[in-house]
């Protein structure tokens, strides 16, 4: 089966053979004839416009839920959303609207997992900082 629609033309409609102008230019009057047209077979082939794949796209539900519990929890939850709609955007046959999803869900949770790394990094070095700061103290008290 074709993706392409033909539609053929066996003729075109017959222009007017003659053109008169209207009104009087300079005092002359001129008559003008279109060419004839020949009355050729077209065939017109319609492409589709874009060319989008038809597997289905993948959808980041496991790196969500991950990125929920162990990263950022609000990315992760945006992430969802949009991990759950690239299925429902598939099954209605949106194709592109599940491409579209499934980045914006590879997106967010990249960020997520971006932003909760960095986190614990700080949040680790936070706490060497306060427990060398509270053995400095004890030292001090001796």
């Amino acid at each position: 089966m074709s993706n392409y629609r033909e539609v053929t033309y066996s003729s075109y409609p017959s222009p007017s053979s003659s053109y008169q102008p209207i009104g009087d230019y300079g005092g002359t009057s001129a008559s003008f004839s279109q060419p004839q047209r020949t009355h050729a077979k077209a065939k017109i082939v319609h492409h589709p416009a874009t060319v989008v794949p038809a597997f289905k796209p993948k959808n980041f539900l496991t790196f969500s839920l991950i990125n929920i519990f162990f990263c950022c929890i609000a990315f992760g939850i945006a992430a969802l959303i949009f991990s759950l709609r690239v299925d429902s955007y598939y099954a209605a046959g949106r194709i592109t609207e599940a491409w579209a999803a499934s980045n914006i869900a590879r997106k967010l949770n990249m960020l997520g997992l971006i932003i909760g790394i960095v986190f614990y990094v700080v949040a680790s070095i936070l706490v060497v900082v306060l427990l060398t700061i509270d053995d400095h103290d004890e030292v001090n008290d001796n």
